[in-house]
Formats: structure tokens, sequence, C-alpha cells
């Protein structure tokens, strides 16, 4: 009888140990479950923020791309256009001999209708805009000084450019 209860009381232990090793794992299990559904709610969150804040980069986006595009336009609609010729009155003037004309710069001047220095020297701030767009030198009118050299060339005076020029 004695073995019985022996045989018994380590039976309850090895149920009671048995038990308890399942009742812990499924209490682990259940934490595990409750883990991983909190990392997939940050995880939601965290994607819905990262979202919000590409939404907003690329609205800010749009917005400097309008406004650059609105600059453009507001420049290019500054200018004026200059009086252009259809071709040169008589023989036209050779406008290489203004600084900062070369020969395709001259080539484009004469596609434009530009072929005679009083042409040049008669450019108002808004003409040069308008020419300074169209040629896509920007700022290379002013900073030659195109006007100031094509008004000494046009009264038959030579420059210091066109000095070295000839």
């Amino acid at each position: 009888m004695v073995g019985m209860i022996v045989y018994v009381g380590v039976g309850a232990l090895v149920l009671g140990v048995w038990l308890g090793y399942l009742w812990g794992r499924a209490k682990a299990f259940k934490k595990c479950e409750e883990d991983q559904e909190l990392f997939r709610l940050n995880l939601t969150r965290q994607k819905k923020a990262l979202q919000r804040e590409i939404d907003a980069l690329q609205e800010s986006l749009d917005t400097q791309a309008t406004q650059k595009e609105s600059v453009v336009v507001e420049k290019k609609e500054m200018g004026i256009k200059p009086e252009f010729l259809d071709e040169p009155q008589g023989e036209k003037d050779d406008l290489k001999k203004i600084s900062g004309i070369g020969p395709k710069l001259e080539e484009k001047l004469n596609h434009l209708g530009i072929f005679h220095y009083y042409q040049i020297a008669q450019f108002s701030s808004d003409n040069i805009i308008w020419v300074d767009d169209h040629l896509a030198f920007k700022g290379r009118i002013e900073r030659d000084n195109w006007v100031g050299q094509a008004v000494i060339l046009d009264k038959g005076e030579d420059t210091e450019f066109s000095k070295k020029y000839k």
C-alpha cells in the first residue's frame, strides 16, 4: 500500500508539473500575442505618421514648384520685346565688336532681328530682360554693357574692345 501511495504521489507530482508547464506556456503564449498586437498597433501608428509627413512634404514640393513656375512666368512677362527688323537696313553691323558677343551670339541676335548697333543702343531695361530671356545668357547684356558699347560704336567711334578686335 505504501508503494501505491508513492506511485499516486509521484503521479500527482508529475501531473501537477505537467499542468503547471501547460498553464505557464499558455500564459506566455497569451503575453506574446498581446505584445505582437501592441507591436502591430505601433507600426500602424508610425506608418500613418510617416505617410502624413510624406504627404506634407509632397504638398510643400508642389507649392514650391508652382511658385517657381509663376516666378518664371512673371519674369518673362516683365520684359518688353524690342523693335526687330526683318532684314538689315543696308549692310549689317559687326556685332562681334561688342564685348561679350561672339559669332554664335551674333547669329542668334540676327535670327531675332537685331542687325545694327543702334538697335542695341536703344534697349530699355525691359528690352534687356526680354532679350536676356530669349538668349539664355542671364545678365550678359548688362554685365558686358552692350548698350554702352553699342552707343559708342553707333557714333562711329571705337571702344577698348573694338580696338583690340581690329
